[in-house]
């Protein structure tokens, strides 16, 4: 494996990026806030991601910084339109919501404890979440997000169409009830409620 990037070339300079996973995890949460499509939202939306990930830098760079901002956040990868399209339609994973999965999954599987371990790079982070073994919590609620009820068989699409809507990741409003009903699940030995 190659050496994990910790700058970025901009204008000619090598510019140190911070490359934490926690700026990759505050940047998504930043994509939340703001609505993109609305010019004067975007462009707040992208001063602040430069300060996030390079600190000040000069305006006659920043769209260049852009640029290589989001191939870091994409770990070097180029953009998939069939990636974009699927994230468009249902996130699998939000760090936020999802994270006490998995920090319990780093620790289960890794042995990494983010209160002593505090550095992690963003591109490790993230390939280490997709190494998540199967029988890991988050695991298999990513695997129920990610199930395409068009394809599962008929006597089934009620099963999972009920277990999509446990494990999907609510809006802030629909947390709290959505915590309550899976207590509820839980508490009456796991059964689904019939509607």
């Amino acid at each position: 494996m190659d050496k994990l990037p910790t700058e970025v070339e901009i204008g000619g300079f090598k510019i140190e990026i911070n490359k934490d996973f926690r700026q990759g995890i505050q940047f998504e949460n930043m994509i939340k806030e703001y609505d993109l499509q609305d010019e004067k939202d975007a462009i707040k939306f992208y001063e602040e991601a430069i300060k996030l990930y390079y600190g000040n830098i000069p305006n006659e760079i920043k769209s260049e910084a852009v640029e290589k901002m989001m191939w870091f956040y994409r770990c070097g990868k180029d953009i998939n339109t069939e990636e974009v399209e699927s994230t468009q339609k249902e996130k699998i994973i939000d760090y936020n919501y999802d994270a006490n999965k998995i920090y319990a999954a780093f620790r289960d599987q890794y042995r990494i404890n983010f209160q002593k371990d505090k550095y992690m790079h963003w591109w490790e982070f993230k390939a280490l979440i997709e190494g998540f073994k199967e029988d890991n919590e988050i695991n298999k609620v990513m695997s129920i997000r990610a199930t395409d009820i068009t394809q599962v068989p008929k006597e089934q699409k009620e099963y999972y169409t009920k277990l999509k809507r446990l494990a999907k990741i609510p809006l802030p409003t629909e947390e709290v009830e959505e915590d309550m009903e899976m207590s509820n699940i839980l508490m009456n030995g796991g059964e689904i409620p019939k509607e």
